[in-house]
Parts: C-alpha cells; sequence; structure tokens
C-alpha cells in the first residue's frame, strides 16, 4: 500500500505494447477479469459511448485472465454488443507496458464496486492520466477530487461520465493535474510499512489477549487506524463502520492472529 515511484516519470516505457493497442484513441481498463470486478457492465457502457458520443475510440482492458467460464462470458457479451473491433484483450501485461498504457491512453475508467485500496488508481495519478471511477468504498478516497465518479451498478452513469470526460479537454486537463498533487499526498511504499507497522505493534496485545481469553474487549483507534484496519479487511473478513467498538476476537480468521504474532 502506498506510491510506487516507478510510474513518477517516463523512463523505462515499453513501447512493443504500441503495436498491440495501434495508433488510435483509447480508454483503458487495468483490472483482473474477475467477476466481481464489473467489466460486463463496462462493456454495456463502452457500447453506450460509441452509439452515443461521435468518438472513433477503443477500450483496451489489461489484467490477468484467470477465470475460463468469467473470461468466455467477457468473449460473448462482446461478440454479442458487437464490439469485436473496439476491444482489446491484452491479459497480463509487464510494468514497463502499464506505464506506456497510463502515459498514453485517453482516460482510465476503474468500474470494481469493491475494493480495499486500489493500486491501479495511484499508479495512474503517478501519470498524470485523467480517472473515471466508481463511488464506492475506497476509491474516493483514495483519488479524492483527482476523478469523476460514478454509481458502478449503473451503465448509464458509467456511460454518460466517460463520455462527460472525453468532451471536456479541460476537464481532461484538470483531472490530470489532481492526480499529479493527489500523489504528492500519499505515502511511499517504506512510509506506508513503517505506519502500518506501528499501528499494528499498538493493537497486537489487545488481539493476543482476546484470542486468548475469548473475550470482547472495547478497541478505541485514530482515524488512521481505522483506515489501515478496513485496508485489512480483506484479511480478517469483517469490516466496522463505528469506531471505538467492541470486536470478539475469537471470531477472526486464525491467520490474522498468524500474521499480528508475527509481527
Amino acid at each position: 500500500i502506498g506510491l510506487d515511484n516507478y510510474f513518477t516519470d517516463r523512463n523505462g516505457i515499453d513501447l512493443h505494447i504500441k503495436s498491440l493497442v495501434g495508433e488510435g484513441d483509447f480508454i483503458l481498463c487495468v483490472s483482473h477479469l474477475y467477476p466481481y470486478k464489473n467489466i460486463i457492465k463496462l462493456l454495456q457502457s463502452f457500447r453506450g459511448v460509441l452509439d452515443q458520443s461521435n468518438h472513433s475510440i477503443n477500450l483496451v482492458i489489461a489484467g490477468s485472465m484467470d477465470y475460463k467460464s468469467y473470461n468466455d462470458r467477457i468473449l460473448k457479451c462482446i461478440d454479442k454488443l458487437k464490439l469485436n473491433n473496439n476491444v482489446i484483450l491484452l491479459g497480463r501485461v509487464s510494468k514497463g507496458d502499464l506505464k506506456y498504457l497510463y502515459y498514453n491512453c485517453d482516460l482510465l475508467v476503474f468500474p470494481s464496486p469493491y475494493e480495499n485500496f486500489a493500486y491501479t488508481l495511484v499508479e495512474a495519478m503517478s501519470c498524470g492520466t485523467p480517472i473515471v471511477c466508481s463511488n464506492t468504498t475506497a476509491l474516493p478516497e483514495s483519488c479524492k477530487d483527482a476523478a469523476v465518479y460514478f454509481n458502478p451498478f449503473n451503465k448509464v452513469d458509467i456511460m454518460s461520465k466517460i463520455i462527460l470526460v472525453l468532451n471536456n479537454k479541460i476537464l481532461k486537463k484538470s483531472l490530470s493535474q489532481k492526480s499529479l498533487l493527489r500523489i504528492k499526498e500519499l505515502p511511499s511504499y517504506k512510509e506506508s510499512t513503517i505506519m502500518t507497522y506501528k499501528i499494528m505493534k499498538r493493537i497486537v496485545p489487545k488481539i493476543i489477549f482476546c484470542f486468548s481469553s475469548g473475550i470482547p474487549i472495547p478497541v478505541s483507534v485514530t482515524e488512521k487506524s481505522m483506515t489501515t484496519l478496513s485496508l485489512f479487511s480483506s484479511i480478517t473478513d469483517r469490516a466496522s463502520s463505528t469506531f471505538p467498538c467492541s470486536v470478539n476476537f475469537r471470531a477472526l480468521p486464525i491467520r490474522f492472529v498468524i500474521i499480528c504474532l508475527i509481527l
């Protein structure tokens, strides 16, 4: 969790990816093709972009394709919507390829409704990429005012926000500038690791005590602690929106306790 300085300049760009995406304009989506990533809804929205605007543009999707059944659904959707000539599925790409894509796309669209922390958005902001993304979970916290937000469950809203940015050069430039400003506010990998370690170090004794005794106790955390704990929700399989709170740590998965013991 944190800023990867690799993306903050154009050095190391891999130009071979250019032959795959072509010379034309393109919208970029960087996402593993998992069902919860909302790719089908994105494709439906992109069909609307082509139908409702005068833009001749492609959608480039970069990310691993590990689920055959879902990949088949995506391919069928592309075929049904007649997007075969407008959607490019790159699969997994290198960091050099990603850097080229971030710096050369018209905008990045990120349709996932469920994210603890979106590394993709941090990478894109590091390159000054205009961003259009979901207004859910941690995404607004990640980008703040450096993105235009949509309802990820509403394909019309996704479509309209993409068209809004494509049609407004001033807005695109503003988003690019705000991305570069926002990235300066984020900690580096090293800084975020140290911050996380300090927070976990403070709560480890309570976790060990509660786990061994089975007695829930009140846990008060600072705002920073709350943010860090929310990033661990994928590990704990639990998230609490009210702090201070009473947490029954005996109910937490054993892998979380093991991590805490290691720390």
